[in-house]
């Protein structure tokens, strides 16, 4: 045996036995009572989940090495912040539907869940993983289905017309292009949204499933999915997901949130139980890229904190409502300070921010202590 074993073991703890050890089990309670849900589904294994789908076996297998890769990444992630997850149970389970209507009614119905606006979700209670194929709804359908009838419209006003529609410098040719430029951009962008969705709820099954988060307990909103955002991957072929890398969507709406005056101040957004009370997309989808930017930004550079805070919150000190701020600065110090170190690093890393109302409000400290200017304090 190699000496570095038992080092690497004692590093990795029993998670180690998921990647090395005996084959996980594909049998489970889960698995057994969500089969008989959807029987006429067909089930693709891979080393740690079971996905059951009726969708395109291309797309299926694609979603499946995705759900690896998100594992992976989970694995690395918790060893980086000196995180030991539980291993394993068995196989995890997802479900993924070719329609999405078949899928809204299946989460109607089984998991009482209205996830319309939503491609997927994981239900802590059943720990499953449920999904659709994001290519198959009906926005983008229809709106492939409207460029291809406009490319085909092109083509027969072009014959009518005797024009040659391959020619390269003709004005039909360039139409065409376009149409077809067009098209490419409403499947990635769909893909995307897609791909972000199966691996962000991914991510909330293996850190449930695996005790970093307790299921039953309950957890700050902008924790939950602040994490779960890290995760999110931007294409099929993302294998490093997680607080390292960066989520180009998500920072985007953040830094326009604040060049815009939309953020959340830390202290609201510290004690907050739900979504933006208004409910606009607009404000939910800043709520998720301000979790993003926050929890990826303690698990950075505040990661004894964070890893600290993971286990507190485990116990449910967040049931409290009295309490959230008190045990939250009880880890990190004044979340006034915290916010202060937090958005001077963003102004870091893009100096336009100093111009914004946020970064004008940092201006007026050095170090967490108010500057004294000549005239006024």
């Amino acid at each position: 045996m190699s000496p570095l074993l038992p080092i690497l073991v004692a590093m990795l703890g029993p998670s180690l036995a998921d990647g090395a050890g005996a084959a996980l089990a594909t049998r489970s309670e889960v698995l057994e009572a969500t089969r008989p849900l959807v029987p006429t589904m067909q089930p693709t294994e891979t080393d740690h989940f079971v996905l059951l789908s009726d969708a395109p076996k291309e797309n299926t297998q694609s979603i499946a090495g995705l759900l690896e890769s998100t594992y992976r990444s989970f694995q690395q992630n918790c060893l980086r912040l000196g995180v030991r997850p539980e291993p394993l149970k068995h196989k995890l389970v997802a479900v993924m539907f070719r329609e999405k209507g078949d899928y809204s009614v299946f989460a109607r119905t089984n998991d009482g869940m209205d996830r319309a606006w939503a491609a997927g979700y994981y239900n802590p209670g059943a720990d499953r993983l449920v999904l659709f194929d994001g290519l198959s709804d009906e926005k983008v359908q229809k709106t492939l289905g409207q460029l291809q009838a406009q490319n085909l419209r092109v083509q027969r006003e072009a014959a009518a017309a005797g024009v040659q529609p391959l020619d390269a410098d003709g004005q039909v040719a360039r139409v065409q292009r376009e149409i077809d430029a067009q098209r490419r951009r409403v499947a990635a962008t769909a893909s995307a949204g897609f791909l972000g969705t199966v691996s962000h709820e991914a991510a909330h099954q293996l850190f449930f499933h695996c005790d970093v988060q307790r299921r039953g307990v309950p957890y700050p909103l902008w924790l939950a999915e602040g994490i779960a955002t890290a995760f999110e991957a931007e294409n099929a072929s993302d294998r490093d997901l997680g607080f390292q890398s960066e989520n180009s969507g998500r920072q985007q709406t953040f830094r326009e949130a604040m060049r815009e005056d939309r953020l959340v101040p830390l202290q609201a957004l510290v004690i907050a139980e739900g979504m933006p009370t208004d409910g606009e997309e607009d404000a939910i989808r800043d709520f998720y890229a301000q979790s993003w930017a926050f929890t990826t930004w303690l698990a950075r550079h505040r990661t004894r904190e964070f890893t600290r805070y993971l286990e507190v919150l485990r116990s449910g000190a967040f049931a409290l409502p009295t309490k959230r701020v008190e045990t939250f600065e009880s880890i990190f110090g004044p979340i006034d300070a915290v916010e202060r170190c937090w958005l001077r690093e963003e102004i870091r890393r893009e100096p336009g921010l100093a111009e914004t109302a946020w970064g004008r409000k940092l201006a007026d400290f050095r170090d967490g202590r108010p500057v004294r200017r000549s005239g006024g304090s």
